[in-house]
């Protein structure tokens, strides 16, 4: 693991919103093909945290998107209807099969302790995130693209690569892994 920022703590919500306001976010087809595998582990309810703009929502049955942007939120909803809601796993009443937690893992300061949340509301956590340095060249495209909106271009905590998070969670069971993702469950 290579630790990026070590303020993590400057990207929070306001920072976030400014960002989608004036950035829209859409995934990339390698990200869409993803979901899609990320889809086929799971028949159940479904819930995905960092939602984002809820391209994941067209991959699942029964799915419940939720992201702290309002700004995302409502870009979601508007796409692909009301199945999307504000705020943050704690705001979570009901109890899932799954939870995806996709390109938001090298967002976080601890993820482990943040999975250990979310698993107080699903059995399972999906995870895909960018592949060590290689996932994070997309990063450093979108940072020139980020250059013009913010100079605070940093806003990944860690690169990982799949034996940091064989460290981090031994139980994990690797999906897929190529060059700028990793998708595991554990």
């Amino acid at each position: 693991m290579r630790i990026i920022t070590d303020d993590i703590s400057k990207y929070d919500i306001d920072w976030w919103e400014n960002l989608y306001k004036k950035h829209p976010h859409t995934n990339t087809p390698i990200e869409l093909e993803t979901f899609k595998i990320a889809s086929e582990l799971s028949s159940g309810k479904i819930l995905d945290v960092g939602c984002g703009e809820g391209e994941a929502s067209q991959f699942f049955k029964h799915y419940k998107g939720i992201d702290w942007s309002k700004t995302v939120i409502d870009r979601a909803i508007s796409r692909f209807g009301n199945k999307f809601m504000v705020g943050d796993i704690e705001d979570v009443k009901e109890q899932y099969d799954y939870a995806l937690l996709s390109q938001v893992f090298e967002h976080l300061e601890n993820p482990k302790e943040y999975i250990q949340r979310i698993k107080t509301k699903a059995k399972n956590v999906i995870v895909i995130l960018p592949n060590g340095e290689k996932g994070n060249e997309v990063v450093q495209n979108d940072k020139e693209t980020l250059k013009e909106i913010t100079e605070d271009t940093d806003y990944h905590y860690a690169v990982y690569e799949w034996e940091d998070l064989q460290q981090m969670f031994p139980d994990a069971k690797l999906i897929k892994k190529d060059e700028y993702n990793i998708l595991f469950v554990c």
